[in-house]
């Protein structure tokens, strides 16, 4: 198994701001004459990446793949490379229950609890999808104090079920909402990742009560923002915060007359 780095050396400050992952991925397919490891390429990528910190508006997070494609080694590398240089770790996890199946018949566990052994559960992690787990798992993501980003659309379209996403905010777990990449999703638009997180919600306990419209904005919005560790700065709208807003027009005829702003926003806008 191999790694390999992204990274941006033309965004520099004045120009949008952006959280760049380093990835580590495997290249299964790879000739073994082409492939490389952890090691070197790491080696290669991470002085590009190392040459911006400090950038006003770039941080670089690791991003294992997802337990399935990413070695123990690897796996501890990047935590050691997290916590040495203060960064977060971005990876897929629980997405499906093959995934959690596998690692089951392969390694004698489930995925959460191999990278709790591996050290990756902390604040630090940044777990996409955690879709499959059961109830000792959802206390564990809130007893470590991870953030789980929530991918609504992703999670439709690849059939990978519903993300107990009202059992996660009720243990105190911060959830925020994502769109996953274009191959899984299309459309990357925020506004319906945000309605799909209500409605699933509900669908998904059948209570029409549960992730009401205002919780699924905070999920967008300032539950992102911790997630990525910058609520300080962005988030919400409070004197002292960066002037990080958008303007959404309740002019339009499918958004009249607006008697609540919030839950126009979320399931009309």
């Amino acid at each position: 198994m191999t790694c390999t780095s992204i990274t941006a050396p033309w965004l520099v400050p004045g120009w949008l701001p952006a959280c760049v992952p380093l990835w580590a991925v495997p290249f299964w397919n790879s000739p073994p004459t082409t492939r490389k490891t952890p090691t070197t390429t790491s080696a290669k990528g991470w002085p590009n990446a190392a040459s911006s910190l400090g950038e006003e508006l770039v941080t670089f997070t690791p991003a294992p793949h997802a337990p399935y494609t990413v070695s123990d080694d690897t796996f501890r590398k990047v935590v050691m490379l997290a916590e040495q240089e203060d960064m977060l770790i971005h990876c897929h996890i629980h997405e499906t229950s093959e995934e959690v199946e596998n690692s089951v018949k392969e390694r004698h566990q489930r995925p959460l609890a191999r990278l709790k052994e591996l050290g990756v559960l902390s604040p630090r992690l940044i777990a996409a999808h955690m879709v499959h787990l059961n109830a000792d798992e959802i206390e564990l993501a809130a007893r470590h104090g991870i953030s789980i980003v929530h991918n609504p659309a992703s999670n439709m379209k690849l059939a990978s079920g519903i993300a107990p996403v009202n059992a996660l905010l009720a243990a105190g777990v911060n959830v925020g909402i994502g769109t996953d990449g274009a191959a899984s999703n299309n459309k990357l638009d925020m506004l319906a990742e945000t309605r799909l997180t209500a409605l699933l919600a509900k669908v998904g306990t059948l209570d029409p009560t549960a992730v009401p419209a205002a919780t699924a904005l905070r999920m967008a919005t300032l539950h992102g923002a911790k997630a990525l560790g910058i609520d300080d700065k962005v988030g919400s709208v409070r004197v002292g915060k960066q002037a990080d807003l958008i303007a959404i027009d309740l002019s339009d005829i499918e958004t009249a007359p607006a008697f609540d702003p919030i839950s126009h926003v979320v399931y009309a806008a």
